[in-house]
């Protein structure tokens, strides 16, 4: 079809003007639309800038992108609560039965304790990290080894070192 068979805007009615700038807002080709309507595109293409078709759209598109957001941080809640109470009741029926847990389970919820420890602890998205490396002392790592509840007296072997070693160093 040549350029004089086209029509121009001024011939397109209400109801087509409201169709065309519908299927730009469903993101159909402007050439689409135009060969629909049977106007030039660069018509169309001035009438979508001229007329904010553009701007409404891409305003409606960060509007669908902010609910979007808002639903999926509530669904990763909600699933954060429910893995934390699976994890909970896991844990409970761990220290709860009679058997002590295998060293594969005690490394397991240690992980599992860690990998919680990094959610609850997110600044601006990102967690944070400890970053600051403080070496422990003998007495520290008995008083942490008093509080686990499946140990057993060889659980922490070490070797104590002579004062002239230590002095010698």
């Amino acid at each position: 079809m040549s350029k004089k068979d086209k029509r121009s805007w001024k011939d397109l009615n209400r109801k087509e003007i409201e169709l065309a700038q519908q299927k730009y807002n469903e993101y159909q080709s402007v050439a689409a639309i135009a060969d629909h309507l049977n106007i030039p595109r660069t018509t169309l293409t001035y009438h979508i800038r001229v007329d904010g078709w553009d701007t409404a759209r891409e305003m409606r598109k960060a509007e669908l992108y902010t609910m979007w957001s808002a639903s999926k941080k509530q669904k990763f809640i909600n699933m954060s609560s429910d893995a934390a109470r699976i994890i909970q009741k896991s844990l409970a029926h761990l220290a709860n039965r009679q058997e002590p847990p295998t060293p594969r389970e005690a490394k397991d919820a240690v992980a599992i304790l860690e990998a919680l420890d990094k959610i609850t602890r997110l600044d601006d998205g990102k967690p944070t990290e400890i970053t600051e490396e403080k070496v422990m002392e003998l007495k520290d790592i008995e008083s942490i080894a008093e509080m686990i509840p499946f140990k057993s007296k060889d659980t922490i072997v070490y070797k104590e070192e002579d004062e002239e070693d230590e002095k010698a160093n």
